[in-house]
């Protein structure tokens, strides 16, 4: 889970993955949900904008939600 807000989403992500390879090299090898949190903290035109730049980059599904509004909760739920 990457908080929405942050610059560099992308760099968040594969510091993220990193931290994970070195915990344990199996883990990149598990299926992976990657969720942008608080939403609700920016409009909806720089959502869209970072979303697709990260995906872009990155070239997998994410979904964005907000835990705070009830924003699209239901959707990740129903991917776990």
């Amino acid at each position: 889970m990457i908080d929405i807000n942050e610059d560099d989403l992308v760099d968040k992500y594969k510091i993220i993955r990193n931290e994970l390879k070195e915990f344990n090299p199996e883990l990149i090898k598990k299926r992976e949900l990657i969720v942008f949190n608080k939403i609700d903290l920016i409009d909806e035109k720089e959502k869209k904008e970072k979303i697709m730049n990260f995906t872009k980059k990155i070239k997998k599904k994410v979904y964005d939600i907000s835990v705070e509004k009830n924003i699209n909760v239901k959707n990740l739920l129903r991917a776990i």
